[in-house]
């Protein structure tokens, strides 16, 4: 059994709460700008009315220490935007995905990445420049 792919071949009911964390930490916006309405403090961070910041996105509905553990709402996140800015097509998003992982499982066995692969990401997005990537069938 090869670590998570393995998990999830062995309990595909785990798929759709898999596909949630993808949205949530690989969501297309992974900083969002935003402007401060009022002065305000957060942590121990102080912002003045009109001051510009970015927030984690993907760091956004972590239950306790922001470990592994998976918000038990797994649907209750950024990824697909919110209020009037939400994904519309987030149910179909969440469909493909889904079948897309449910067949990556059937049908690759095996992955991997090269020894000492270290991943580089385009800044500012979560995407990835190159993967590597070898498998078998």
């Amino acid at each position: 059994m090869d670590g998570l792919a393995g998990k999830l071949r062995e309990n595909p009911n785990d798929i759709p709460v898999f596909v949630e964390e993808i949205v949530r930490l690989h969501s297309t916006i992974q900083y969002p700008l935003r402007v401060a309405l009022r002065d305000t403090r957060i942590g121990d961070l102080d912002l003045s009315a009109g001051d510009m910041f970015a927030i984690a996105a993907g760091a956004a509905s972590r239950e306790g220490d922001g470990g592994d553990q998976v918000n038990e709402r797994a649907r209750r996140h950024l990824g697909f935007g919110a209020g009037e800015h939400r994904c519309r097509a987030n149910h179909l998003v969440r469909a493909v995905l889904r079948v897309l992982v449910e067949d990556w499982l059937a049908q690759i066995h095996r992955c991997a990445v090269p020894d000492g692969f270290v991943p580089q990401y385009i800044p500012g997005r979560s995407a990835l420049v190159e993967l590597p990537l070898t498998w078998q069938t």
